[in-house]
């Protein structure tokens, strides 16, 4: 018998998607705006809105807001700004 590969729980795979979407998400905010996001640097809410639209889009996935908010550190003034743009 093959030694029990510890790492196959159901938290465990969600946790890995989430890691994926987080990943994807960062390249295709990065690329967007033509910079890396510093998680404590405030931007512009244009380029912040025009990123996530795209991120989204790039990603092919739905992206849970909460996730992007907790992911960049944002406030909720910015969670506000998505969740208006999303819906």
């Amino acid at each position: 018998m093959k030694p029990h590969h510890k790492n196959r729980s159901r938290a465990y795979a969600r946790h890995q998607r989430q890691r994926v979407i987080q990943r994807k998400t960062k390249i295709a905010i990065k690329n967007t705006t033509g910079f890396q996001i510093n998680q404590d640097a405030m931007l512009k809410e244009k380029y912040i809105v025009l990123a996530i639209g795209v991120a989204i889009k790039h990603a092919h996935m739905a992206i849970p807001i909460a996730t992007l908010c907790s992911f960049y550190a944002w406030t909720n003034k910015y969670a506000i700004i998505l969740m208006m743009i999303i819906k």
